[in-house]
């Protein structure tokens, strides 16, 4: 018993609210982050890091235990960034963290200690602020249909400047047409797009969970074989038009071992095409916003 009450005495208070410390009137939402480590060519280690996260849309402001208040974009790839003129006192009853967070205690703000029933506190804070406009989540407002949608237009965007493609009147397919249909040199085109990402890192990490369940190991080279085979096994209407295949690193990014995959599984590419349904095959990375390959 005195074992897991010193355990839960290093861990958050479980009714604990954080605050933004630049919009003190903005409380910050529970966030976990995916952590990307590569080992070899052909599998990757996923783990969590858990920290706050301000809940304005135009705020990147988060906060843990072992760093206080920093910066962290949301886009991919973002690195945090610290400003010590910004940065609270540490708790003073513990040897080295937390910092301290701004909180609310009997409806002021003031900076304490986070950590279960520790009583440590810091300074009190003027306002609050101006409450923000814009806190509600853009998922809230849309459908996992219309996110869907929404992420296939920004990626085509994306891979239609990279390939040189000149095209107008894009919009998004409905099911048994393509993903995306545009007009390219005055005709009609099709798209179909297919995201090259294991499944359950995919499942796993998705922003609709509510829990991350902790780290976990993923294959690298498996995720391009299975795209490749559900490709293979849909029918699509295109009114005649051409349809080309864009396989597209998203979540995930390109790995260094990625051209031995795809060479790996050249003949598969070439069958689809080979069969008749896509025109041309091409693998995209959204990150660096490049053309891996494409079918000659």
């Amino acid at each position: 018993m005195l074992r897991q009450e010193r355990e839960r005495r290093s861990l958050p208070a479980p009714s604990l609210v954080v605050f933004c410390d630049l919009h003190i009137s903005s409380k910050m939402q529970p966030a976990v982050e995916s952590l990307l480590y590569q080992f070899g060519d052909d599998s990757a280690d996923c783990n969590e890091k858990h920290q706050w996260r301000c809940s304005r849309l135009d705020c990147i402001r988060c906060y843990d235990l072992l760093r206080g208040y920093f910066w962290l974009g949301k886009a991919r790839g973002s690195y945090i960034t610290l400003d010590l003129n910004l940065q609270q006192k540490r708790c003073d009853r513990h040897t080295q963290i937390p910092f301290m967070c701004l909180s609310e205690t009997g409806g002021i703000r003031q900076y304490i200690c986070p950590l279960h029933k520790c009583e440590g506190h810091g300074d009190l804070v003027e306002g609050p602020d101006e409450p923000s406009t814009l806190t509600a989540s853009l998922n809230e407002t849309r459908t996992r249909k219309q996110i869907k949608q929404r992420e296939e237009l920004k990626i085509f965007t994306a891979f239609a400047l990279s390939a040189g493609i000149g095209y107008s009147k894009v919009e998004s397919g409905e099911e048994p047409y393509p993903d995306i249909r545009c007009i390219v040199n005055g005709g009609e085109c099709w798209f179909e797009l297919g995201e090259i990402v294991d499944e359950e890192f995919a499942e796993r990490t998705s922003p609709n969970r509510r829990c991350f369940r902790g780290g976990f190991e993923f294959p690298l080279d498996t995720p391009l074989q299975r795209i490749i085979e559900k490709k293979c096994g849909k029918t699509y209407e295109t009114n005649g038009g051409p349809i080309d295949l864009v396989l597209y690193y998203g979540k995930l990014p390109a790995d260094t071992s990625a051209p031995g995959h795809i060479e790996r599984y050249r003949t598969h590419l070439a069958s689809l095409t080979a069969q008749g349904k896509f025109c041309r095959v091409w693998i995209f990375d959204s990150w660096n916003q490049k053309i891996l390959w494409k079918t000659s």
